[in-house]
């Protein structure tokens, strides 16, 4: 490269192993987050086309600052590995925990929903109550 170090070159290297890392871990949540709560096919396409753009916005971002813009071999491959390296290792682990996570939340989630329709149904009922009688009071009606 053109002006940088070799220690700097094995920064660059190091710094996007770690953005391939991020990226993994950040597909795995977005993979455990669909798989909980079930999306359509057309809102998972378009989560994924997301994802992928904010990836590779990211890496040419990170790209121009840190490598001023220059596209070498060597960070595609520290993307990569970083990438196997997470998904040979951590990928396992941290699916399942993500997975458990969301699915705590939306057990949580659905409790509370359905404590909030019970409150509301109960309201309900005393209105209907409450208006029948003042319905059949003889104040209401009044005098015959």
């Amino acid at each position: 490269m053109f002006g940088l170090s070799v220690e700097q070159q094995l920064l660059i290297f190091i710094y996007f192993n770690v953005i391939g890392l991020l990226t993994g871990l950040v597909f795995d949540f977005f993979k455990a987050f669909a798989n909980v709560f079930r999306f359509s096919r057309r809102i998972i396409f378009l989560l994924d086309l997301f994802l992928c753009l904010l990836a590779a916005f990211i890496v040419y971002y990170e790209l121009y600052l840190l490598n001023y813009g220059e596209a070498r071999l060597f960070v595609f491959l520290a993307l990569l590995i970083g990438l196997l390296f997470y998904y040979l290792v951590f990928s396992r682990f941290i699916s399942r925990n993500l997975l458990e996570i969301f699915r705590t939340f939306k057990l949580f989630f659905c409790k509370i929903q359905k404590f909030f329709y019970t409150v509301q149904d109960f309201a309900r009922r005393i209105k209907n109550y409450l208006y029948q009688r003042l319905l059949s009071s003889k104040d209401f009606k009044g005098k015959q």
